[in-house]
């Protein structure tokens, strides 16, 4: 017989990143939480993701127009450590060796979001294309801290691109060939299939389009219109369909 050891608890915990931080975090494998400079003594962290959610959508939006949310796990043991500091549900752990061999898995992005586009780039995508964008779309990407990407409840990874990136995609997506008239490509699910709305439908649905798809006949609604998708972006219960 062979005894298995059963794995010792641990405490999921939030922060949040703003730029340089989640670039630091790259470079170092995001297994670590590297310091900044000789100041940088503490990671603050939350157990509610909700507050992480509230200060990189808020505070670090606003001061560096983007903020990320970070989970990662850590040995239970970790609200004992001396130097660690409980503010109702914000931790302050002292940054170093002893964190690091606490991490239990990989640190993870579990979502980013950035400052409202100026409403001229929006307009840019209908110089760009001949169509005027939906109007839930504008409201969208405008809007102060929406999200740019992140995972669903449902497990989902969704990107949405701002109107700079959309024309962009969609200029290098339909180079070769248009099978989709009047396409704007929004977003992905991280990979190669692209949500898309057709600019001729004045609030389109947005649909799926795989890679392999030879017109709008043979893609899938994942969304009703823009207003709807934006919603259930918000409350995290958006799926892919397929």
């Amino acid at each position: 017989m062979i005894l298995r050891r059963k794995p010792a608890p641990t405490l999921t915990l939030w922060c949040a990143a703003g730029p340089a931080q989640l670039r630091a975090l790259a470079e170092v494998g995001w297994s670590s939480f590297p310091q900044a400079d000789v100041r940088d003594t503490e990671l603050e962290a939350f157990r509610l993701r909700e507050d992480a959610v509230r200060l990189a959508r808020g505070e670090l939006v606003s001061a560096q127009d983007e903020g990320s949310v970070v989970v990662f796990d850590v040995a239970l043991d970790v609200l004992d450590w001396p130097g660690v500091r409980a503010e109702g549900e914000r931790l302050r752990i002292p940054k170093g060796r002893r964190l690091t061999k606490s991490l239990v898995g990989d640190i993870n992005e579990e979502a980013q979001y950035q400052r409202g586009v100026a409403q001229d780039e929006v307009s840019a995508v209908q110089a760009a294309f001949g169509w005027p964008v939906a109007e839930a779309w504008r409201e969208m990407v405008t809007a102060a801290g929406w999200l740019r990407r992140g995972w669903m409840l449902s497990g989902a990874y969704v990107e949405l691109h701002p109107p700079v990136d959309a024309v962009r995609v969609t200029r290098e997506w339909t180079s070769e060939m248009i099978y989709h008239p009047g396409v704007l490509v929004i977003g992905s699910d991280g990979g190669e299939r692209r949500l898309a709305v057709d600019l001729r439908d004045d609030d389109p649905p947005v649909r799926l389009i795989e890679p392999s798809s030879t017109g709008w006949e043979d893609t899938v609604v994942q969304a009703p219109s823009v207003r709807v998708l934006a919603h259930r972006l918000e409350t995290g219960d958006f799926g892919f369909l397929t």
